[in-house]
């Protein structure tokens, strides 16, 4: 006889297989493997998303440092 667990995340009732026991405990996860899966998904899309934006970020940052550096080179040979 298999035991049911319900999901706290999504709400269906599912063998107990479908969800995952812990390294280092004896008791298993309230969300099933499924929902993991998806959650694991969007977090990883996200975590990219953020990795794009700091990099575009990091980019401005380089082309501003250039242009002052340029503009401080400029203002010396003016002052020559």
């Amino acid at each position: 006889m298999t035991t049911n667990k319900h999901c706290t995340c999504c709400g269906h009732t599912k063998p107990i297989e479908e969800f995952r026991v812990r390294p280092n405990s004896q008791h298993r996860d309230s969300w099933c493997r499924q929902c993991h899966r998806e959650a694991n998904v969007i977090s990883m899309r996200r975590a990219r998303q953020r990795q794009r934006e700091i990099k575009l970020a990091e980019a401005r940052v380089r082309r501003i440092i250039d242009d002052l550096v340029a503009a401080v080179a400029a203002l010396k040979e003016l002052r020559k």
